[in-house]
């Protein structure tokens, strides 16, 4: 069976809309995500993000104390950093952990 040119070009006229269509669909939802990726949740201290499912992790030197001492000197003594999918808040100074410790109840479970 031979395809003829106009079919061959109708062929293609179809593929490419339909491959116009999961490009869209798929660049919309890496923009949600990366969207949601770099939300601070409600009421977190700010701090660098990272990379979407690493995290900070490629920053982090071995001991991780002084990359958040060096963080602490640009986004203050109480900062949140991605490690992984996980938010944790970390604090660099006594006051903070002092003022956590007195005015909050840390349940771990």
């Amino acid at each position: 069976m031979r395809l003829s040119f106009s079919k061959a070009m109708d062929l293609l006229e179809v593929f490419n809309k339909e491959a116009c269509v999961i490009i869209g669909g798929l660049s919309v939802l890496t923009a949600l995500l990366l969207f949601r990726w770099y939300q601070i949740p409600k009421n977190f201290p700010p701090g660098p993000r990272g990379f979407p499912f690493v995290g900070i992790l490629p920053w982090l030197e071995p001991p991780a104390v002084r990359m958040f001492k060096k963080w602490s000197k640009v986004y203050g003594p109480v900062i949140s950093v991605r490690i992984g999918s996980n938010d944790w808040v970390v604090l660099n100074d006594y006051e903070s952990v002092n003022t956590v410790k007195t005015t909050t109840i840390i349940s771990v479970a």
